[in-house]
């Protein structure tokens, strides 16, 4: 057990420090595997919203083709 000033510190297996997470191994897939989910949810939304409400004209999506 650690301890700082007298005071034993807890030992957890992952924290979170300003959006980041840290493991007790060192390892960052936690911390990837969190971003890739994030990125495919908001990736899917503009999905929908451009493509599946169609915001663009019809002309704007063929040329997003080529």
């Amino acid at each position: 057990m650690l301890q700082v000033s007298g005071n034993k510190l807890q030992q957890v297996e992952n924290f979170k420090y300003l959006g980041v997470v840290f493991t007790n191994e060192g390892k960052r897939n936690k911390e990837i595997n969190t971003r890739i989910g994030k990125t495919v949810f908001v990736l899917s939304e503009l999905y929908h919203f451009v493509v599946t409400e169609l915001y663009l004209s019809k002309a704007a999506n063929m040329c997003s083709f080529y």
